[in-house]
């Protein structure tokens, strides 16, 4: 298993738009989920480049060496959104269990988990678009302070509406969504 970073590469707006990390960038595997059907709903970076595959192109941004373990790649990950800070990464990076295995109990157990959520979505919370929320002001600058929600949960946090507006409106028209 060769591990790495890579990246969605914008064509159009000719920028780096999402940076993930993958145990098996050889083979390409995080590319391969992210294109999967089943994963559609899982980030919105997934149906983005479901969406529009000829404008969003992955690429292998750097191959580790073979000493380097999940919390290096981790940190490499963290790095690499820290310095590009690309529109559809909405953490930090370095969480999630790069390589590991679930087992079949856990999945059950999770899949329980998500039956009792699904529920839930009526709630108005769980509006699955994209939308810009107004959240008071920054304690540090003195700001009006946005965020962006997502599927009833806040995936970014900005003083900038009109940045948040445009990813909104992206992931959105990904999602085939019409908001009026």
């Amino acid at each position: 298993m060769t591990k790495g970073i890579y990246g969605y590469f914008d064509i159009k707006n000719k920028e780096v738009v999402y940076i993930g990390k993958d145990s098996n960038i050889d083979k390409n595997v995080r590319k391969y989920a992210h294109m999967k059907p089943s994963q559609y709903d899982r980030q919105p970076i997934n149906m983005i480049v479901q969406n529009n595959p000829e404008r969003y192109k992955y690429a292998v941004i750097y191959v580790c060496p073979s000493h380097l373990n999940e919390v290096d790649l981790n940190g490499l990950e963290m790095q690499y959104i820290q310095a590009l800070n690309p529109k559809f990464n909405f953490t930090e990076g370095g969480e999630g269990r790069v390589g590991s295995k679930v087992s079949s109990e856990t999945r059950m157990k999770l899949s329980e988990i998500n039956k009792g959520k699904a529920a839930g979505k009526n709630n108005p919370r769980w509006i699955d678009y994209a939308r810009v929320v107004k959240r008071g002001k920054s304690s540090t600058t003195g700001k009006k302070q946005y965020c962006l929600k997502y599927n009833g949960k806040v995936i970014k946090w900005s003083v900038n509406k009109e940045k948040l507006d445009k990813i909104a409106e992206e992931i959105n028209r990904a999602d085939g969504k019409v908001i009026a």
